[in-house]
């Protein structure tokens, strides 16, 4: 089963961490300001390469539906 955890720190910088069965499977580098949120960067773990997995990851976020900054 997937499931995310948002981590934040007082800056406003922190990851969405996506965990699949327990074990961390990717990430998602964001900060919060304003806001707004912006995601620098993503990644998953080798292993759900070639999976649905890092597809579910990369649409399954978004801070302002129908919105595109």
């Amino acid at each position: 089963m997937e499931k995310t955890k948002v981590v934040i720190d007082d800056r406003g910088r922190g990851e969405v961490q996506l965990f699949e069965n327990e074990i961390k499977a990717g990430k998602m580098n964001i900060a919060v300001s304003k806001g707004n949120l912006t995601v620098f960067h993503t990644e998953v773990e080798p292993s759900t390469r070639g999976t649905a997995l890092p597809k579910y990851y990369s649409t399954s976020w978004s801070a302002t539906p129908g919105r595109n900054n």
